[in-house]
């Protein structure tokens, strides 16, 4: 067997290899903030020594800060995800600012020969936030009683965010998800046993869906499952719920119920959106030290304030009343000028932050339920056509002031699975060929000139979009005068992020325009969104039943050959532990992803800053926009130079 503690035994490019940092000597001893140490004087908090684990994890950082302050963030209300990755990133393992997956709440592991066995030792003496001992059962709590369980996630169809299978802990085999097998060892050490090699289960460790075994306390949680509360139903009903697994979601969540304990640096004090400030304050058990030996976080708390729009936030920045912002609209290189401008004034500086892999997606459901629109929608050439119609420039320019750069929905140039006919096909702005296309689809007009469909009818669908990503709304309405531009009528609808989840998962509706990474390799083998080339989860627009079929949940339908061909070519990344088999399996991957050409890109995200107080010490230059930043920069590093 090979062993890690921080990347010994080189046994994937994606697993061991990707661990080689050098782990940073353990302090000999330790300290707190003043206010926990006064706590602790006066008996209402454990000692120091108790509250942490056996080996903390040691984060590197540029300086030795200093205790106190308030770091204040602010932003829509839909625009809140940098505040929730800021203060809730801490997983088994964890993903740094280089996406190089390290160390978390986990601090080695063991894994076979052909990666289907692995053995994972957490730290011994970790604790939720109310002191209680966080360990193996919590975890077995998750993937048992939440994950496997028929009436909390029937068909195994819900992916980590919400309390399922992330795609490190399932397979698709015959038709069907089989989860690996997952045992207790001792109260900080557990086996995964995979039925089929898993090269890349501890990178999948590292990824945001992979939340839910660090995120569900049993002993707090336990209440609310029928398996412990055989009045479950009741206390439900009591606390006005239909169900307990409607219950078990609203109490599981950190993010609306701070009554739940959490493994975070800080810990909200009331449910988002209850005001339009919340603050999250430091965790007195949190697991974390700097080199020294003081316990992390520095900063005592973060407050984030919700703006009812993009103006009030500027000029909230441009006040000298924000100390960190990361990847909202605002930082955007119309607004440079006058942050720059104001930069003194208002006490902040503009850090680089490095372009991300982050595609404006375009899918057509073809798996839609109308036959005609099934029908048009399968053919390439109706996808090309539209793709053609497109003018990404005039979006980038009017919707984006020139941020983001016309893309195709595939990897870029620093991806060792690059292929860069596929990022560059049916990309220029052409009305002519895209004319060609659509004829060969549609070639009947009626007299207003619009596409008549096999039916003889108009030819109409409908486009839609997150009703609060306004940049994406405004893409479509473009789209839309292009469309009609070739002769597609459509139609635009607007809904909200839960209504969107349901028409999805039901099957109904046309078109999607999102956003999605295309990246690197990493983010091909584990990310959760993942509807680019192939459908591993539920979490996908252009073949809602063939995920399905992959996952093996009802409604399905079994996939076109060329699309199981590219679902075996995912499945053997995936399963492989060694590099050059996996870039090798990635690359036939994205040949059979570009002649399909399933989903249109528009624009990609460019080179953009993240605004930081001045005072605000040790935010790394340059945070690169990976899923999970900012969480990755370890936000519990920073603090503010006296």
């Amino acid at each position: 067997m090979f062993h890690t503690t921080l990347g010994r035994g080189a046994i994937a490019f994606l697993t061991l290899s990707m661990l080689s940092g050098t782990a940073l000597a353990q302090p000999t001893e330790y300290r707190q903030a003043p206010a926990f140490a006064e706590l602790e004087a006066a008996g209402t908090l454990p000692k120091l020594t108790d509250r942490l684990p056996e080996t903390p994890l040691v984060v590197p950082a540029a300086e030795i800060g200093s205790y106190g302050g308030t770091i204040r963030m602010n932003g829509l209300s839909g625009d809140h995800w940098p505040l929730m990755y800021f203060i809730g990133s801490e997983l088994l393992y964890r993903f740094d600012n280089n996406q190089q997956p390290q160390p978390g709440l986990a601090e080695s592991y063991e894994v076979n020969a052909d990666a289907t066995e692995y053995t994972v030792h957490l730290r011994k003496g970790l604790k939720w936030s109310d002191g209680q001992p966080y360990g193996v059962d919590d975890i077995l709590f998750w993937f048992e009683d939440i994950a496997l369980n028929e009436e909390f996630n029937p068909g195994k169809g819900l992916n980590g965010w919400f309390g399922g299978l992330p795609p490190n802990y399932r397979m698709a085999i015959d038709g069907k998800t089989v989860p690996p097998k997952v045992e207790k060892i001792d109260d900080a050490t557990f086996k995964v046993t995979f039925p089929q090699p898993s090269g890349t289960f501890i990178v999948g460790l590292a990824s945001a869906e992979a939340n839910g075994s660090s995120r569900l306390p049993l002993h707090y949680l336990k209440q609310f499952h029928p398996k412990y509360n055989p009045d479950v139903a009741k206390l439900a009903a009591e606390l006005g719920f239909a169900d307990w697994p409607t219950m078990m979601r609203a109490k599981m969540d950190f993010w609306t119920n701070p009554e739940v304990p959490t493994l975070h640096a800080w810990k909200l004090q009331a449910g988002f959106g209850t005001s339009t400030i919340v603050e999250a304050t430091r965790n007195p058990y949190f697991y974390k030290v700097d080199a020294e030996g003081n316990q992390l976080p520095y900063a005592d708390s973060v407050r984030w304030t919700t703006v009812e729009d993009n103006e009030v936030s500027l000029l909230q920045v441009m006040a000298g009343e924000v100390d960190f912002k990361f990847g909202t609209t605002i930082n955007s290189p119309d607004n440079q000028a006058v942050l720059l401008e104001n930069a003194e004034k208002g006490h902040y500086r503009l850090a680089p932050t490095a372009a991300p892999s982050v595609v404006t997606s375009f899918d057509l459901n073809e798996t839609v339920m109308d036959p005609i629109k099934r029908e048009v929608f399968r053919s390439k050439d109706f996808r090309i056509g539209l793709s053609y119609a497109m003018n990404r420039e005039e979006i980038s320019e009017l919707v984006y002031f020139g941020v983001k750069k016309p893309a195709q929905f595939a990897p870029t140039a620093v991806s060792p699975i690059y292929d860069k006919e596929f990022a560059e096909q049916y990309i220029e702005y052409s009305p002519e060929k895209a004319n060609e296309h659509l004829d060969k689809v549609l070639p009947n007009k009626d007299a207003e000139g619009f596409r008549l469909g096999p039916d003889g009818k108009r030819f109409s669908f409908v486009l839609e979009t997150h009703a609060n990503a306004p940049d994406r709304v405004a893409s479509l309405e473009l789209m839309q005068r292009y469309f009609a531009d070739v002769g597609v009528e459509t139609t635009i609808s607007t809904l909200d992020g839960k209504l969107l989840t349901q028409r999805r998962t039901g099957n109904d509706f046309d078109s999607h325009l999102g956003i999605t990474t295309t990246g690197n390799l990493a983010a091909i083998l584990n990310f959760n969104p993942f509807p680019i080339y192939t459908w591993p989860n539920n979490d996908e627009y252009n073949g809602v039943l063939w995920s399905n079929w992959y996952l093996g949940i009802q409604p399905n339908e079994e996939p076109p050959a060329a699309v199981k061909e590219g679902l075996e070519l995912m499945a053997k990344m995936r399963s492989t532990p060694n590099r050059d088999e996996q870039i090798k399996a990635g690359l036939e991957l994205m040949a059979n992803a570009r002649e399909q050409f399933l989903t249109m890109g528009t624009v990609r995200d460019g080179d953009s800053y993240t605004i930081v107080n001045s005072k605000l010490m040790n935010v790394v230059d340059p945070i690169f926009p990976q899923y999970f930043a900012p969480g990755t920069i370890n936000p519990e590093t920073l603090y503010f130079k006296q």
